[in-house]
């Protein structure tokens, strides 16, 4: 038997495990948060100094131009968390507004205008527009915020 040869059970397993460590990084990248935005429509707006709360508890946080016609935007907290602005589906004169990060692993997620859901990228959950989950992993809804709009400003209550 020549001593360069290798049996086939031999080979197969040395191509199976080598395969295995090679999509190894892969599938562990996969898994890391991640915290590119998941609608490519969605607009982010920029970081915001500290908005001044009103009497009532609500800040702006922008206004209904900037829903676009994805129907949402995302508006970045002074203090690093963001919340996701959407327009309401019944009727489009009212809002809804959800924190943007997911009930599973804390990724970001985004609103889906065609599917008509809030999609976490990262692991597959899905929200339905009031928040509730609709596919897991996720088992717990998105939080929630009290909203109003006044003329074209969007209020938001984060207490």
């Amino acid at each position: 038997m020549n001593p360069l040869t290798m049996e086939r059970r031999a080979f197969m397993k040395w191509v199976g495990v080598n395969a295995i460590a090679a999509s190894l990084p892969v599938a562990l990248t996969a898994c890391v948060k991640s915290s590119a935005d998941v609608s490519e429509k969605a607009e982010t707006s920029k970081p915001q100094a500290s908005k001044p709360i009103r009497s009532d508890g609500f800040i702006d946080v922008g206004s209904m131009g900037n829903l676009s016609e994805s129907g949402s935007f995302r508006y970045q907290m002074a203090n690093g968390n963001s919340i996701l602005v959407v327009r309401q589906l019944e009727d489009t004169t009212k809002i809804q507004v959800f924190s943007s990060v997911c009930t599973h692993r804390g990724c970001n997620v985004g609103w889906q205008i065609n599917d008509q859901d809030i999609f976490c990228a990262c692991h597959g959950s899905r929200f339905s527009a009031s928040g509730e989950v609709t596919t897991g992993p996720a088992e717990s809804p998105l939080q929630t915020y009290a909203a109003k709009v006044e003329g074209d400003r969007i209020l938001v209550k984060l207490t």
